[in-house]
Parts: C-alpha cells; sequence; structure tokens
C-alpha cells in the first residue's frame, strides 16, 4: 500500500488440495520495501541589509523533493546540522525548523552565513538528505557630510558650534554614538596661533578655544559603523573664525571764549568720540574711557 515503510516484509502462505486436504505446502514471500529518493537542495539568498534586519529571506523547503516531487512540510522533519557562525559576536540568520523560512535579525554584521540543514522522511526516519542554505548579509549604506560654521568669535570662543553626527547618515538614517565610530583624520591646522577648532571624536561636536586666529580652518573626519568596522566614510568640516576689530577717533576742538587766540584757564576744549566697529563681528558692551581728560561714556 501506499505509504508502507521501507524494510523487508515475509508473508507465510499455505496451499492445499480441494481434494485432499491433508495434502498441503507451505511457503514464503520476501517484500523489500525501499525507500523514496529525498533530496535537500542548497539555497541562497544576497545582498540583506543586516543593519535593518528581514524576516522570511527565503524558505529551505521549496526546491527540495521527496519521491522525484516538491517535499510537503507534513512528509518531512527539518533538522539543523550546523548552525550559521557568528561575525564579531553578532547575531547571525536563523532557521524556523517549523516552516523552514529564514530570518535576519537586526544588527546582524555583513558577510557571509552558512546554515547546514537535514530533511528526514516521516515515514522513514532514517531516510535523510542535508543540503546548505547561504545567506549573504550587506551593511547599511554610510554617508560622511560635509558641515560648516562660520562667524565664529575667535576671541572669545565657541563651545559646539557643529554637532557632525546630525547630518550623517547611517541607513538612510542619523546616526547615534553607539552606532557608528568618529576618528579625526586631519585636525586644522593652524594660522598664527597655538589655539585651533578642535573636534571631540567622543561626542562628535566641534568646539572653537578663546584666542583663535581668524581664518578657516579644516578638519577631516571619519565615521565608521560600530557593527561592520570597515563601512567608513569621510566628511570635512570647515569653521570660519573671526577677530573682532573696533577703531576710536578722538577729536577735540577749542572754543576760545575772549577771542584772543590763545587758550586760557577757564575756556573749554569739546570732544567727540568715533567709535567705528572696522570687523565683522556684533561687539556688545563697548565701553569709552579717557582718563586725562576724566571722561567715561558708553
Amino acid at each position: 500500500p501506499a505509504g508502507t515503510p521501507a524494510g523487508l516484509y515475509t508473508i507465510q502462505y499455505r496451499i492445499a488440495e480441494n481434494l485432499n486436504p491433508s495434502n498441503f505446502d507451505d511457503a514464503t514471500v520476501f517484500i523489500t520495501v525501499t525507500a523514496a529518493a529525498i533530496e535537500a537542495n542548497d539555497d541562497t539568498v544576497l545582498n540583506i541589509n543586516g543593519f535593518e534586519g528581514q524576516a522570511n529571506v527565503i524558505n529551505a523547503i521549496p526546491n527540495d523533493n521527496l519521491n522525484g516531487v516538491a517535499v510537503k512540510l507534513s512528509e518531512i522533519t527539518i533538522g539543523l546540522v550546523t548552525p550559521a557562525t557568528p561575525i564579531n559576536g553578532g547575531p547571525v540568520p536563523t532557521l524556523n525548523l517549523t516552516t523552514g523560512s529564514v530570518s535576519v535579525p537586526a544588527g546582524t554584521p555583513s558577510g557571509t552565513y552558512i546554515i547546514r540543514y537535514s530533511i528526514c522522511e516521516n515515514l522513514n526516519a532514517t531516510n535523510c538528505s542535508q543540503a546548505n542554505i547561504i545567506v549573504t548579509v550587506i551593511s547599511g549604506p554610510i554617508i560622511a557630510n560635509d558641515d560648516a560654521a562660520g562667524g565664529i568669535n575667535g576671541l572669545d570662543g565657541a563651545n559646539n558650534v557643529v554637532t557632525v553626527l546630525t547630518n550623517d547618515l547611517l541607513d538612510n538614517a542619523a546616526p547615534t554614538l553607539t552606532q557608528v565610530r568618529i576618528t579625526v583624520v586631519s585636525p586644522a591646522d593652524v594660522i598664527s596661533s597655538t589655539a585651533v577648532p578642535v573636534l571631540n571624536p567622543a561626542t562628535g561636536t566641534v568646539s572653537v578655544p578663546p584666542g583663535t586666529s581668524s581664518g578657516i580652518y579644516t578638519i577631516v573626519y571619519q565615521i565608521c559603523e560600530n557593527l561592520n568596522q570597515t563601512n567608513c566614510d569621510e566628511g570635512v568640516i570647515k569653521i570660519t573664525v573671526l577677530q573682532p576689530s573696533i577703531e576710536l577717533i578722538k577729536r577735540g576742538v577749542f572754543s576760545d571764549s575772549n577771542g584772543d587766540g590763545y587758550a586760557q584757564p577757564g575756556e573749554l576744549i569739546r570732544y567727540s568720540f568715533l567709535v567705528r566697529n572696522t570687523g565683522a563681528i556684533d561687539l556688545n558692551n563697548v565701553t569709552i574711557t579717557d582718563p586725562k581728560a576724566t571722561i567715561v561714556g558708553t
């Protein structure tokens, strides 16, 4: 009958003459039943984004065969022979032994993973076949976009004029400090002083120390994905620093009260002060003092 397990079967029977029932003989029928051919075929799936992960990237069973036709889940048992090997200690693609589907967890490092599995016929538990599932995981795209900040007062300096990760992208979203590593590739060159804008790799912020000379400073930095340390990109930070500049013009006009052409006690000199901002930075709380004339103005 259909569904008969493989093995050696024996049937003993007797034939007896109807005319003389005591005239009989016994014999045995030997039946060898073999298992149907079973075949597990390899599966391959490429370019799965490991940063996002993906469920049910492939099902290993549809291309497997039993008795020359596609196998049914009800006819077999799926077994895990060798799980995928982790890369950098991260999660790995997994095989569901009930459904045969393969999923890639979010945060899986890029690389090629191999899962070896078996299918065994339920009717004949030792009738098995093995195959590989090959899953290639790729990194999410990483982009370090250039940054710029201008009009920085170099005399006072300023903190956190730029946060580099704000406009950078990892898998089309701004990365966090836990997802990427920041490295300074080229620090800012000194222009005419020892103070220069500095990028803090721990925070991703750029600060301008007090006393920084005016000029355009360039910092080249790199961000690398922690999950896939070779997934990197570089960006450029340009910081424009200005030094405040001020000009004071003092004018005095003598008032010759008696008209004799000479200065005498009691006659006046009228002073005027012109303050001009000769730089490109707004100046606040400017004070004018003239100790010789005992003049104080704001």
